[in-house]
């Protein structure tokens, strides 16, 4: 039987694995690794781990071009983030959640979402993460042929 170190040190090293997988474009791979990772840190109640898995989970299935399987991970990732205090994930949950929901054709739902988190990164002040909000920002926008708010969004 393992100990609590070292199950946390295996979740770890297993969630890292999948995301290299991911990295590579090895999705299936990602999702078995991290999914094993999952239940680990779920027996640790280990939060920190719990939001890298869900979050790894959730784009390995928006990349396989699943957002129905990925929002419920995404949602996971967010509420984990909210009660961390961990405004950065909770925005980039937020963001993701709305990338889901352009690709499913909910266009309005996908700008609010998005907004919802570009608005808790400037607030924290994220520069980084706010261009890759902006950037899905401004699909969100093409796709619903909005070409106006596009162009604004895309010129930040």
């Amino acid at each position: 039987m393992r100990n609590k170190n070292d199950s946390e040190k295996i979740g770890l090293i297993l969630n890292d694995w999948g995301w290299a997988n991911m990295m590579i474009g090895n999705y299936r791979k990602c999702e078995d690794l991290t999914l094993e990772a999952l239940d680990i840190f779920e027996n640790l109640i280990h939060n920190e781990g719990l939001i890298s898995s869900h979050r790894n989970i959730g784009f390995a299935y928006m990349n396989r071009s699943q957002p129905l399987k990925a929002i419920p991970h995404f949602k996971k990732w967010q509420k984990l983030a909210v009660a961390e205090k961990n405004y950065r994930d909770e925005a980039y949950a937020l963001c993701s959640i709305g990338q889901c929901s352009y690709l499913q054709g909910d266009y309005d739902l996908a700008i609010k979402q998005i907004q919802g988190g570009i608005e808790i990164l400037q607030r924290i002040k994220d520069k980084n993460l706010e261009v890759y909000g902006n950037s899905i920002l401004s699909l969100a926008f093409l796709f619903k042929g909005d070409f106006e708010e596009f162009n604004l969004v895309s010129s930040r």
